[in-house]
């Protein structure tokens, strides 16, 4: 056994192997710090890139939410621009004579019931653009309302 003084006046006693058991100790509780340091700064780089990735992800689900949004308004904007092209043309149609009094207004109640109906209740009005749009002729398409 070796003797070591501390410097304080006493003996403290302590052999090689004790000192090697202490320093690899003190290497081993190294280590570990430096891979604690390491899987620390491992895991908040995964919670960044996964926090990257949450964000990207909402950003799609705005963009597709925005972008079935525009279709829905785009779609309602085209309804109502339908629905007025064919009042106009019933109108049209009606000062041609084409279409009686009692038509036009039958044809005009058609179309607000079917607007006041729930959605894909009443497809009355929906036929009718549809038909209005194939058919060139006002009076080809005055026989077929009428039918």
């Amino acid at each position: 056994m070796v003797d070591v003084s501390n410097g304080s006046g006493g003996q403290r006693g302590g052999s090689f192997a004790e000192m090697v058991t202490f320093m690899r100790e003190g290497r081993r509780h190294s280590k570990k710090a430096q891979m604690d340091v390491k899987l620390h700064d491992t895991r908040q780089q995964m919670e960044a890139k996964l926090s990257e990735a949450q964000s990207q992800m909402e950003a799609a689900k705005l963009d597709a939410v925005t972008a079935a949004e525009q279709k829905i308004a785009l779609t309602v904007a085209e309804q109502k621009i339908a629905l007025t092209v064919l009042q106009l043309r019933l109108e049209s149609m009606h000062a041609a004579e084409l279409l009686a009094n009692e038509e036009l207004h039958a044809l005009e109640d058609a179309i607000v019931e079917s607007l006041d109906a729930a959605e894909g209740d009443d497809d009355r009005v929906a036929r009718m653009v549809a038909l209005s749009g194939r058919m060139a002729s006002d009076a080809a398409f005055s026989r077929q309302l009428r039918d």
